[in-house]
């Protein structure tokens, strides 16, 4: 291995070992390393486990699980639309005021649907899910 510097900040690039990374937050990530990052945060982490997942599982049952979680989000992604629809053909709500002008997030479909404890608690999920 090359020699060190004496303190990180007076070491030259060639002084480091060539499989060393950056630990300054403030150092520039590569072109390369942003589209990963992007690439990262638009597909979740979720499906980057999802290799392993069949590993494991077997390819069989983990198509299955993924055709089944699929249509679980579709039939739930329907449901919150036809229930926003709903809400707004209503007109207005005593509980959400005029729900045309801005038009409804998840907390708000809850509030009418369910009351309030129930928008305090989209509202964490939400939170911890971002």
């Amino acid at each position: 291995l090359p020699q060190m510097a004496a303190s990180p900040s007076d070491a030259a690039p060639t002084d480091l070992p060539h499989n060393t990374q950056s630990t300054n937050p403030k150092a520039p990530l590569s072109t390369l390393g942003s589209i990963a990052n992007i690439t990262k945060l638009i597909l979740g982490a979720g499906s980057f486990a999802l290799p392993w997942a069949f590993r494991h599982s077997g390819i069989v049952v983990a198509a299955i699980a993924v055709l089944l979680l699929g249509l679980f989000a579709h039939v739930t992604v329907h449901m919150l639309v036809e229930s926003k629809r709903m809400i707004e053909d209503s007109g207005t709500s005593a509980v959400a005021g005029d729900v045309h002008s801005d038009g409804l997030d998840y907390s708000q479909i809850s509030e009418i649907a369910l009351g309030r404890r129930m928008e305090y608690i989209v509202k964490a999920l939400t939170l911890c899910s971002c």
